[in-house]
C-alpha cells in the first residue's frame, strides 16, 4: 500500500515533514509506518509513502499530519 502526503502551506512556515500511522483496529490503537516518521517535503507537493507492512485481509485505516517550522524557529505540528 502507498499514501500520498501533501503538505499545506502557510505564510511564515518552512521545512515541512510529513508522518503516517496506521490503524487496524478501527482507529483505537495507531502504529508508526515504518520508514514513515517525519519524512521531509515540500508545501503542496506530494510524498509518497510506502506501507509494506499492512495487514493483510484487514480492513486499515491511515492518519497523516505535518510539522513545520515557524519563522523564529518554532515547531508546529497539525493534528492527525
Amino acid at each position: 500500500f502507498t499514501a500520498t502526503v501533501t503538505p499545506g502551506s502557510a505564510a511564515g512556515y518552512s521545512s515541512p515533514a510529513v508522518s503516517l500511522e496506521r490503524s487496524d483496529d478501527g482507529g483505537t490503537t495507531w502504529t508508526p509506518v515504518r520508514n514513515g516518521t517525519l519524512i521531509p517535503g515540500s508545501f503542496g507537493v506530494g510524498t509518497v509513502i510506502a506501507d509494506r507492512e499492512a495487514p493483510r485481509g484487514t480492513p486499515v485505516l491511515y492518519r497523516a499530519n505535518q510539522r513545520s517550522t515557524f519563522t523564529g524557529g518554532a515547531l508546529s505540528t497539525s493534528a492527525w
